[in-house]
């Protein structure tokens, strides 16, 4: 009975505590002409804060990585002409069929929801509806990252074009969607 009370009285302690995760990134860290594949460690709170834990090698020991460069990707041991991996940045991309407001029917609604690569952030994003940007919301704790958007325009519009474009060290990749409001 004691450890019951006990476990109860601890309980919203226990609950309080900051969730986390940690994320793996594999890197390639080439000096000179060796290279060695290397997997940084970030920490990622619930609110999205991130804090570089450190790199460990394929042994598990750690590793601190001076001079020389720290790549994106595993190493290719023998194609040494190509940096940084090409990566489609762009994983998923579906915007929602339009739905009509009964209270409000001249307004079509639609929204998108996008994954991209863990190597994206908030900033290398941004979207936009028949060219002009639209606001988003940005989940960086979920591995793939996710993006959401919500759209209104009027019904009778016709076709709206959703444009998501990620420009980082990898380029810049863009995918268009489309919706249609009736016209």
């Amino acid at each position: 009975m004691r450890f019951i009370i006990i476990l109860f009285s601890i309980l919203p302690l226990l609950c309080s505590c900051q969730k986390y995760d940690i994320e793996p990134d594999y890197m390639c860290w080439k000096v000179g002409s060796v290279d060695s594949n290397l997997i940084r460690l970030t920490q990622i709170s619930f609110t999205g804060a991130t804090r570089l834990i450190g790199y460990v090698n394929a042994q598990g020991t750690t590793v601190t990585p001076t001079g020389g460069e720290l790549l994106y990707g595993i190493c290719e041991c023998c194609n040494t002409s190509e940096e940084v991996p090409s990566s489609t940045q762009i994983i998923s991309f579906v915007t929602s069929q339009p739905t009509f407001n009964p209270f409000n029917p001249t307004q079509c609604n639609s929204s998108a929801t996008i994954f991209l690569e863990s190597t994206v952030e908030e900033a290398h994003v941004s979207i936009t509806l028949n060219g002009s940007p639209v606001s988003f919301t940005y989940f960086p704790a979920e591995s793939p990252r996710r993006v959401s958007a919500s759209f209104s325009s009027s019904t009778g519009s016709g076709i709206n074009t959703v444009q998501m474009t990620v420009t980082n060290s990898f380029g810049t990749e863009s995918e268009t969607r489309t919706f249609d409001c009736g016209g």
